[in-house]
Protein backbone atom coordinates (compact mmCIF):
# COMPACT_ATOMS: atom_id res chain seq x y z
CA UNK A 1 0.00 0.00 0.00
CA UNK A 2 1.22 3.49 -0.80
CA UNK A 3 0.69 4.71 2.75
CA UNK A 4 3.10 2.09 4.08
CA UNK A 5 5.74 3.24 1.58
CA UNK A 6 5.79 6.75 3.03
CA UNK A 7 6.04 5.61 6.65
CA UNK A 8 5.73 8.41 9.19
CA UNK A 9 4.73 11.67 7.52
CA UNK A 10 7.41 14.29 7.19
CA UNK A 11 6.97 17.85 6.06
CA UNK A 12 8.14 16.85 2.58
CA UNK A 13 5.64 13.99 2.24
CA UNK A 14 2.57 15.66 3.78
CA UNK A 15 1.20 16.88 0.46
CA UNK A 16 1.76 13.52 -1.23
CA UNK A 17 0.04 11.72 1.64
CA UNK A 18 -2.86 14.15 1.42
CA UNK A 19 -3.14 13.31 -2.28
CA UNK A 20 -3.24 9.60 -1.48
CA UNK A 21 -5.96 10.11 1.11
CA UNK A 22 -7.89 12.29 -1.31
CA UNK A 23 -7.76 9.57 -3.98
CA UNK A 24 -8.82 6.96 -1.41
CA UNK A 25 -11.73 9.20 -0.46
CA UNK A 26 -12.79 9.49 -4.08
CA UNK A 27 -12.70 5.72 -4.53
CA UNK A 28 -14.64 5.17 -1.28
CA UNK A 29 -17.21 7.70 -2.41
CA UNK A 30 -17.53 5.88 -5.73
CA UNK A 31 -18.15 2.63 -3.81
CA UNK A 32 -20.86 4.43 -1.76
CA UNK A 33 -18.87 4.04 1.44
CA UNK A 34 -19.61 7.58 2.53
CA UNK A 35 -18.46 7.43 6.14
CA UNK A 36 -15.06 6.03 5.16
CA UNK A 37 -14.83 8.55 2.34
CA UNK A 38 -15.54 11.44 4.67
CA UNK A 39 -12.87 10.27 7.12
CA UNK A 40 -10.36 10.08 4.26
CA UNK A 41 -11.25 13.61 3.14
CA UNK A 42 -10.83 14.84 6.69
CA UNK A 43 -7.44 13.16 6.96
CA UNK A 44 -6.33 14.73 3.66
CA UNK A 45 -7.48 18.14 4.88
CA UNK A 46 -5.61 17.65 8.15
CA UNK A 47 -2.38 16.76 6.32
CA UNK A 48 -2.72 19.79 4.04
CA UNK A 49 -3.29 22.02 7.06
CA UNK A 50 -0.12 20.61 8.66
CA UNK A 51 1.80 21.39 5.49
CA UNK A 52 0.26 24.87 5.41
CA UNK A 53 1.26 25.60 9.01
CA UNK A 54 4.78 24.33 8.28
CA UNK A 55 5.06 26.63 5.25
CA UNK A 56 3.69 29.56 7.24
CA UNK A 57 6.30 29.00 9.93
CA UNK A 58 9.01 28.83 7.26
CA UNK A 59 7.70 32.02 5.70
CA UNK A 60 7.74 33.78 9.08
CA UNK A 61 11.35 32.70 9.61
CA UNK A 62 12.24 34.08 6.18
CA UNK A 63 10.34 37.29 6.91
CA UNK A 64 12.13 37.68 10.25
CA UNK A 65 15.50 37.19 8.58
CA UNK A 66 14.61 39.63 5.82
CA UNK A 67 12.88 42.15 8.09
CA UNK A 68 14.82 44.97 6.57
CA UNK A 69 13.30 44.24 3.11
CA UNK A 70 10.07 46.06 2.23
CA UNK A 71 7.84 43.05 1.33
CA UNK A 72 7.68 39.39 2.21
CA UNK A 73 8.01 36.91 -0.61
CA UNK A 74 4.77 34.98 -1.27
CA UNK A 75 5.06 31.22 -1.45
CA UNK A 76 3.05 29.82 -4.40
CA UNK A 77 2.64 26.43 -2.73
CA UNK A 78 0.99 28.11 0.24
CA UNK A 79 -1.68 29.62 -2.03
CA UNK A 80 -2.24 26.24 -3.68
CA UNK A 81 -2.63 24.58 -0.31
CA UNK A 82 -5.23 27.14 0.76
CA UNK A 83 -7.22 26.44 -2.42
CA UNK A 84 -6.95 22.67 -1.93
CA UNK A 85 -8.08 22.95 1.69
CA UNK A 86 -11.06 25.03 0.61
CA UNK A 87 -11.95 22.50 -2.10
CA UNK A 88 -11.80 19.61 0.36
CA UNK A 89 -13.88 21.56 2.86
CA UNK A 90 -16.52 22.15 0.18
CA UNK A 91 -16.40 18.46 -0.76
CA UNK A 92 -17.02 17.46 2.86
CA UNK A 93 -19.90 19.95 3.14
CA UNK A 94 -21.42 18.57 -0.07
CA UNK A 95 -21.19 15.05 1.32
CA UNK A 96 -22.92 16.17 4.52
CA UNK A 97 -25.69 17.85 2.51
CA UNK A 98 -26.09 14.79 0.28
CA UNK A 99 -26.21 12.55 3.35
CA UNK A 100 -28.97 14.69 4.82
CA UNK A 101 -30.87 14.62 1.53
CA UNK A 102 -30.49 10.86 1.19
CA UNK A 103 -31.52 10.41 4.81
CA UNK A 104 -34.65 12.46 4.19
CA UNK A 105 -35.35 10.30 1.13
CA UNK A 106 -34.86 7.18 3.24
CA UNK A 107 -37.19 8.58 5.88
CA UNK A 108 -39.76 9.36 3.18
CA UNK A 109 -39.46 5.83 1.77
CA UNK A 110 -39.85 4.32 5.24
CA UNK A 111 -42.89 6.51 5.86
CA UNK A 112 -44.41 5.40 2.56
CA UNK A 113 -43.80 1.75 3.45
CA UNK A 114 -45.39 2.25 6.87
CA UNK A 115 -48.40 3.99 5.33
CA UNK A 116 -48.80 1.20 2.80
CA UNK A 117 -48.62 -1.44 5.52
CA UNK A 118 -51.18 0.47 7.59
CA UNK A 119 -53.49 0.70 4.59
CA UNK A 120 -53.18 -3.02 3.99
CA UNK A 121 -54.00 -3.64 7.65
CA UNK A 122 -57.08 -1.41 7.33
CA UNK A 123 -58.30 -3.50 4.42
CA UNK A 124 -57.91 -6.58 6.57
CA UNK A 125 -59.84 -4.90 9.38
CA UNK A 126 -62.67 -3.76 7.09
CA UNK A 127 -63.04 -7.23 5.60
CA UNK A 128 -66.01 -8.68 7.49
CA UNK A 129 -66.43 -11.79 5.37
CA UNK A 130 -64.76 -13.90 8.02
CA UNK A 131 -67.39 -12.95 10.57
CA UNK A 132 -70.34 -14.19 8.54
CA UNK A 133 -71.47 -17.68 9.39
CA UNK A 134 -71.74 -19.88 6.38
CA UNK A 135 -74.74 -22.13 5.95
CA UNK A 136 -74.25 -25.76 6.45
CA UNK A 137 -74.78 -27.81 3.38
CA UNK A 138 -78.17 -29.51 3.63
CA UNK A 139 -78.39 -33.18 2.90
CA UNK A 140 -79.54 -33.98 -0.64
CA UNK A 141 -82.71 -35.76 0.62
CA UNK A 142 -84.04 -32.71 2.45
CA UNK A 143 -83.33 -30.45 -0.53
CA UNK A 144 -85.24 -32.80 -2.83
CA UNK A 145 -88.14 -33.02 -0.33
CA UNK A 146 -88.36 -29.24 -0.10
CA UNK A 147 -88.46 -28.95 -3.89
CA UNK A 148 -91.32 -31.49 -4.05
CA UNK A 149 -93.27 -29.58 -1.41
CA UNK A 150 -92.80 -26.34 -3.30
CA UNK A 151 -93.88 -27.96 -6.55
CA UNK A 152 -97.04 -29.40 -4.92
CA UNK A 153 -97.87 -26.01 -3.38
CA UNK A 154 -97.47 -24.30 -6.70
CA UNK A 155 -99.70 -26.92 -8.40
CA UNK A 156 -102.30 -26.47 -5.72
CA UNK A 157 -102.33 -22.73 -6.11
CA UNK A 158 -102.49 -22.90 -9.91
CA UNK A 159 -105.87 -24.72 -9.83
CA UNK A 160 -108.65 -22.38 -10.56
CA UNK A 161 -111.16 -22.00 -7.68
CA UNK A 162 -113.97 -21.22 -10.16
CA UNK A 163 -113.82 -24.69 -11.59
CA UNK A 164 -114.63 -26.29 -8.22
CA UNK A 165 -118.03 -24.55 -8.02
Amino acid sequence: MALETFGAPTTETLRDLAGIYFNLALSMEFESKLTESKSMYLRAKQLLQQKESYLLSQKEKCDDEKANESESIPIPELEELKELINEITLKIEDMDNNNQASMSQEIQAATNKAALAAAQNLNAINDLSGMIKKRKAEPAESVAAQKEVKVEESNFESEDPKEEK
